[in-house]
């Protein structure tokens, strides 16, 4: 079954003068090492960073952001990207970039990413950073926010 979130994209991305959707697609499969059963779907938030290589010290920038339901682990969606994006990249980027992809889900509801939530694994598998936006297709594992997890903010 495909996921709403491929046209939820579509939107999106003619945020961005988007002629035929893009440049390419970035296949997310989301797992898990232990199993996560769902009560009710998640909302999910998964985000494109990008920065430049050449400049220390630099924060990485939002390029674009991705919404969708997660019903249940493991989950495969297809993010639409534009290499136009890496414009977006502050201070002024010259090149070569980096990205990376984060991901957040509310699994509760209450508008905050905290304890019980889901987000990036790292233990699993380490940050993916890419010199390729297509280069981020993979697997990413996601895992239960454990108790001392600080919320954030959804």
């Amino acid at each position: 079954m495909k996921s709403t979130l491929q046209s939820a994209c579509l939107g999106l991305a003619s945020l961005y003068a988007c002629q035929g959707c893009g440049d390419g697609g970035i296949q997310v499969h989301l797992v898990s090492t232990v199993p996560i059963a769902l009560v009710e779907p998640a909302r999910l938030k998964v985000q494109l960073w990008g920065y430049d290589t050449t400049i220390a010290d630099q924060d990485a920038s939002l390029l674009q952001e991705y919404t969708d339901t997660l019903p249940s682990i493991p989950r495969t969606y297809s993010l639409r990207y534009h290499e136009s994006l890496a414009g977006k990249i502050a201070p002024q980027a010259s090149g070569p970039f980096s990205y990376y992809l984060t991901f957040y889900a509310d699994g509760n509801g209450d508008g905050v990413v905290g304890p019980g939530d889901l987000r990036q694994d790292y233990s699993a598998a380490p940050p993916r950073f890419q010199p390729t936006m297509g280069g981020l297709s993979g697997d990413y594992f996601i895992q239960v926010c454990e108790p001392t997890f600080p919320a954030r903010p959804w």
